[in-house]
Parts: structure tokens; C-alpha cells; sequence
């Protein structure tokens, strides 16, 4: 057994389950490569750092430095043991499949002064401690999401643009299908009420693929569709509130807010929502949503004041 150790590749893997958290929950945690050493405790998180290479990218390198007890555990005890460490490196990384390279399973050539069973018990103890202390995070962040509001706001900047100028755009509370190319144009229309008024709706549907996005993907997901309602407007202050009614979207209760601020060469764009949790999305999701849309919205009314213009 000891001359097979020596002559030949140490291989070993382990695995382990979390219940109620699913893989798109538990692969960021792991997508962020350099931070290993929140879920592993023998691990000095003071000490571990990124080394080189961008998130996500092959050659991505991690240096993980071993508690001073960790290491002494690691040297058999030995008092005074020299700090263990080692520099991991990103080999491949597959979001689709939700794999990478460095996994929990592993071929090294044999370690002097270790057997291979003790390196396949650290293997498996540690990635216990690892799903233990992911799945922990989780279920208090997924607590807290359905404990509390969700809240989030974005903002964006347009140069060579006035507030005075943008503020018409937003005014006219039912043609915000003009500036977000994932609602249906042909289809979203003002439902009833006045101009400029509380109580205006708005009518909003969402293309094909983009309801099939909001289903997490799903083949032929049925059209998402919400109404908004005006609550207010103030267009001296350059403000407006809404809320979404009647929805399949999945919201209980939802108000937006968004505000058009003169600042120094230009405007600024504030949006802000808070809501109840959705079920089956996370809060990051919708804030997501929210940024990538209000980036849309201003790149859109950017074209149309310019063009306006010549």
C-alpha cells in the first residue's frame, strides 16, 4: 500500500447534497473563485487573497493561506508548524453546465508524511463544512427576502441632456413602450384615466422572449403581462410614483419611483422600487432587471432627444 502511494497518482472525490437550495442559488457562491475561505473555517480569511486573472476567466489564481492550527493539523500535529498555503488556479469554468475545474474531487502526486486516505478525509470534511456553510447563507438570505420589502434603485446619467428636456418623455406616463425594446409596443396601451393624472394606467405586455426570460426560461411561457397605475406625478420636482395592480408577473405589491435630476452637463435618471418578495425570484434578479432596463430606457430617450434635435 505505502510503495502504491508513492509510485502512483492520488485521486479521491466527494460529494455532498443541500435540500430546498437549488444549483442556480448555490453556483455564484462558487462562480466567485476567491472566495473560498468564507465557507471553509481552516482557511485565514485575513490572509487569503486573489492573486491574478479576472473573474470567471481561465487563470484566475487564488492563495489560500491555512489557520496557524490548520496547519499544525496539516503537519501531524507538529508544534510551531510552518503556515500552510497554496495558489489554486481557475482551469475551466462552465455556468451552463455549472462546473469548474477546481471541484471537489482531485489528482496530485503522493504528499510526504500524509496518507492518501487522510487526504481524502480532508477533502470530504472540508467540502461538508463548505456545503454546510453555503447552505446556511442561503437559507438566511432567502429568510430575509421573505421577511422584509425588497428594495432597490439605479440611476443613470445622459451629458448634453437637460432634465427639463427628458422630463416630457417620462411625462407621458403611457408610451414607456418607446424606451424598453422587452415590452411589446404593438400591444402595451393606456388603459384608462387622464393625462398626467393618479389613477392613469398603463397597460404593459412583454415579447415572447422576453416573458419566456421572466419564466427562468421556460419553452412557451405564458405572455407576462402587468398593469401600471399613476399614484403620482409632480413635474416641478420632476417626480413620479406608480404601481403595479393587476399582474402575472408575480408581484403582491410593487411601487416605483423615478425622479429626473438636473446635474452639472447633463441629467441623471433615478429609479427606485419597493415590493413584496416574488416567489421563485430572487431579489438580485429583479434589481438586475431594474438596472439593465433603466440603462435601456436612457439610452433610448438619449436617440430620440438627439434626433429631435437635428
Amino acid at each position: 500500500m505505502a510503495q502504491e502511494n508513492k509510485d502512483s497518482k492520488w485521486e479521491g472525490k466527494s460529494t455532498a447534497e443541500l435540500r430546498s437550495i437549488t444549483a442556480k442559488q448555490l453556483l455564484p457562491l462558487f462562480e466567485d473563485f476567491c472566495t473560498i475561505h468564507k465557507w471553509v473555517p481552516a482557511l485565514d480569511s485575513e490572509k487569503c487573497r486573489h492573486v491574478e486573472g479576472a473573474f470567471g476567466e481561465l487563470g484566475l489564481i487564488r492563495y489560500c493561506v491555512f489557520t496557524e492550527q490548520s496547519s499544525s493539523a496539516l503537519s501531524n500535529g507538529t508544534d510551531k508548524a510552518p503556515t500552510k498555503w497554496c495558489n489554486e488556479k481557475l482551469l475551466s469554468m462552465d455556468p451552463v453546465q455549472r462546473t469548474l475545474s477546481y471541484e471537489w474531487s482531485f489528482v496530485s502526486d503522493p504528499v510526504e508524511g500524509m496518507q492518501l486516505e487522510d487526504f481524502r478525509g480532508f477533502a470530504e470534511s472540508t467540502l461538508k463544512t463548505v456545503a454546510e456553510g453555503m447552505g446556511t447563507y442561503l437559507f438566511l438570505v432567502d429568510k430575509e427576502n421573505k421577511d422584509s420589502k425588497w428594495e432597490g434603485n439605479s440611476s443613470e446619467d445622459l451629458r448634453g441632456i437637460t432634465a427639463e428636456q427628458l422630463w416630457p418623455l417620462f411625462e407621458d406616463f403611457c408610451i414607456i413602450h418607446k424606451w424598453v425594446p422587452a415590452l411589446d409596443s404593438e400591444k402595451c396601451r393606456h388603459v384608462e384615466g387622464a393625462f398626467g393624472e393618479p389613477g392613469l394606467i398603463r397597460y404593459c405586455v412583454f415579447k415572447e422572449q422576453s416573458s419566456s426570460a421572466l419564466s427562468n426560461g421556460t419553452d412557451k411561457a405564458p405572455t407576462k403581462w402587468c398593469n401600471e397605475k399613476l399614484l403620482s406625478m409632480d413635474p416641478v420636482q420632476r417626480t413620479l410614483s406608480y404601481e403595479v395592480t393587476e399582474n402575472n408577473l408575480g408581484f403582491k405589491s410593487y411601487v416605483g419611483n423615478v425622479k429626473v435630476i438636473e446635474i452639472d452637463g447633463g441629467c441623471k435618471i433615478e429609479w427606485s422600487f419597493i415590493a413584496d418578495p416574488v416567489e421563485g425570484m430572487q431579489l438580485e434578479d429583479l434589481r438586475g432587471f431594474l438596472e439593465s432596463n433603466l440603462k435601456t430606457v436612457a439610452e433610448g430617450m438619449r436617440k430620440e432627444l438627439q434626433a429631435a434635435g437635428n
